[in-house]
């Protein structure tokens, strides 16, 4: 993944000075002395706390854990049979007789969200595939993919008999944290950050603050929450027009 700029966000550094002293861990230092850089544990139990906190935001549908990409040249299927699939995973495609090394699966990708497709070599439109509940229908294969699937993290279709290029829409999760200069790819989490590292370190030594401290972390994840529900608020949301003569007007197929 490319190198992200610290830009507007805190770094893990300021996570640890903040955690060491909610732990009282900085009376003498703020480098700290049980919670220091330099212990064996300390990043393992950042990364942790790092974690905890985007799987408590992502569960509210936060925006920051989406991402966009394009896979290109999905070959086609061989041979062409019904009861053959294609699927992309995070190593290879496989075509159905054989395995390329592209496309794959963006590395950072928790599960997908939404695809389109559209001819490869071509300036056309991407049209919506649609996901499937009860696995792919059994179809015999056509120029467009139409179907997907997700499934043992292989993102599956039916195959096509053209060469197509995919849009993707995806669920991420962030680059754990190496050392302190890494930043904290979520805007004002830091606070949330240090008292989920709290609690992980204080339940790493068996004491009974380790609830209080996830508890306070949680109510600055939902404070988090709901600055983010009052900006959604204010967007400006209408109802697509209706046409007798043309059915829905305006839909696009994004």
């Amino acid at each position: 993944m490319p190198v992200i700029s610290s830009g507007p966000y805190d770094t893990a550094e300021y996570v640890l000075n903040l955690a060491r002293s909610i732990i009282n861990d900085a009376s003498l230092s703020i480098s700290g002395f049980v919670l220091a850089d330099s212990q064996p544990y300390t990043f393992p139990l950042l990364n942790e706390a790092y974690r905890d906190l985007q799987d408590a935001l992502y569960d509210t549908n936060q925006s920051r854990f989406t991402r966009t990409t394009q896979l290109l040249l999905v070959t086609p299927v061989m041979p062409l049979d019904p009861g053959i699939t294609v699927y992309i995973n995070f190593t290879n495609y496989w075509n159905g007789s054989q395995s390329f090394n592209s496309p794959i699966l963006p590395s950072d990708m928790m599960e997908p969200l939404k695809l389109w497709e559209r001819q490869s070599y071509t300036t056309n439109y991407f049209s919506p595939m649609f996901q499937v509940n009860d696995g792919l229908p059994s179809i015999s294969q056509t120029p467009a993919l139409r179907y997907w699937d997700w499934e043992n993290d292989n993102l599956i279709m039916p195959g096509a008999t053209q060469t197509n290029d995919l849009q993707l829409k995806y669920a991420c999760y962030l680059a754990d944290l190496i050392d302190g200069t890494s930043p904290v790819q979520i805007l004002r989490g830091a606070v949330a950050c240090a008292h989920f590292l709290a609690g992980e370190f204080a339940g790493s030594r068996g004491s009974p603050l380790a609830d209080a401290m996830f508890a306070k972390a949680n109510e600055k994840v939902e404070q988090m929450t709901n600055r983010t529900v009052k900006r959604s608020n204010r967007g400006n949301h209408r109802r697509q027009p209706y046409s007798r003569r043309g059915g829905n007007v305006g839909w696009s197929t994004w």
